[in-house]
């Protein structure tokens, strides 16, 4: 029996993929998809590469575990800052500024370019579904005749933003034009 570094077996199996799952974003951060192979996900966590299938059935897996792991983290800093404001426009405010927040905070250019796989396709249309159905809310309770054009095209802003911070802008000055766009957008049609 391989010897455990952890109480129970449970904890080190949770320790050992916690370690790929580390391993994988590591990589998929510097070299990108092409870059995450079994070898170089059990190199940079520290395992025998045989090791690897006892916690996925492939490699292709890793990609959804990794956006499992930031999706949920995510979601909860942007649910709990649009919590925190009653008004539907504070409320629409609060989840562009969370938005682009934790894009500016954990990089979202790299797991934009993820290929959307049936391992990441779930995990992505979930988060992303809680997250639109907020702006469609405070949109429909704002300007309900216009709903659907302004969630749009607030999420393209928002999107725009994501893209600006991976070009390197200010998070500050992301924030200041794509916030401001977006109470352009409430001023002219919100309630």
């Amino acid at each position: 029996m391989p010897k455990i570094n952890a109480p129970t077996v449970a904890e080190h199996r949770a320790g050992v993929l916690d370690k790929l799952i580390t391993a994988a974003e590591e990589t998929l951060r510097t070299d990108g998809i092409a870059g995450l192979t079994a070898k170089v996900v059990c190199e940079r966590a520290g395992i025998a590469r045989n090791g690897l299938y006892r916690y996925v059935s492939s490699v292709d897996e890793l990609p959804g575990l990794v956006i499992g792991r930031y999706l949920p983290q995510w979601n909860e800093a942007i649910t709990t800052a649009v919590a925190e404001h009653s008004s539907p426009r504070e409320r629409l405010l609060a989840w562009v500024s969370a938005s682009l927040e934790q894009a500016a905070t954990t990089g979202h250019g790299w797991l934009m370019n993820l290929p959307v796989t049936p391992h990441t396709s779930d995990a992505v249309d979930q988060a992303h579904g809680e997250l639109m159905g907020t702006v469609r809310t405070e949109w429909e309770a704002l300007c309900p005749s216009h709903a659907d054009g302004l969630t749009s095209a607030t999420i393209a802003l928002v999107s725009n933003g994501f893209t600006q911070l991976e070009r390197g802008v200010p998070a500050t000055e992301v924030e200041a034009v794509i916030r401001g766009s977006v109470e352009a957008m409430v001023e002219a049609f919100g309630a």
